[in-house]
């Protein structure tokens, strides 16, 4: 990867973002980010990830979060959503958990936190909820 990992990062969010409209080149943004997780970047991994995700290109979010946990244990959580999620095949909240549980013993509070609610549905209940009656 050429030039600083933060702006390559920063252009390839905007060219893979589908408000970008016709500007938008999902391609470029994921050459753009390719090989920031094996630096020393961390924030940029995650960033490097979310940018696949957004061009569509799941597998590969999936290898760059991999790749990123095995350096920074801020990547654990993420590699965890992913695979909880089903990105890039499957749903595997076992997998995904095992992930939670590294990433948390290395000291990462989302992972320690994802550990406890792997697909989120605590913060997304299922249940509807009905407006209060006024008195």
């Amino acid at each position: 990867m050429r030039g600083d990992a933060f702006e390559c990062v920063e252009l390839a969010s905007l060219l893979a973002d589908k408000k970008a409209g016709s500007s938008r080149d999902a391609e470029r943004a994921v050459r753009l980010v390719d090989g920031v997780c094996k630096e020393e970047y961390a924030i940029g991994c995650d960033d490097a990830v979310t940018v696949a995700l957004l061009a569509g290109k799941d597998s590969l979010a999936v290898t760059w979060a991999t790749d990123g946990c095995t350096t920074f244990e801020s990547s654990c959580a993420l590699v965890g959503m992913v695979l909880a999620d089903g990105h890039g095949g499957k749903k595997n909240v076992a997998a995904a958990k095992q992930i939670f549980a590294s990433g948390c013993k290395r000291g990462d509070a989302m992972s320690c936190t994802k550990l406890g609610d792997p697909t989120g549905r605590a913060l997304r209940p299922n249940r509807k909820r009905t407006p209060r009656r006024r008195k």
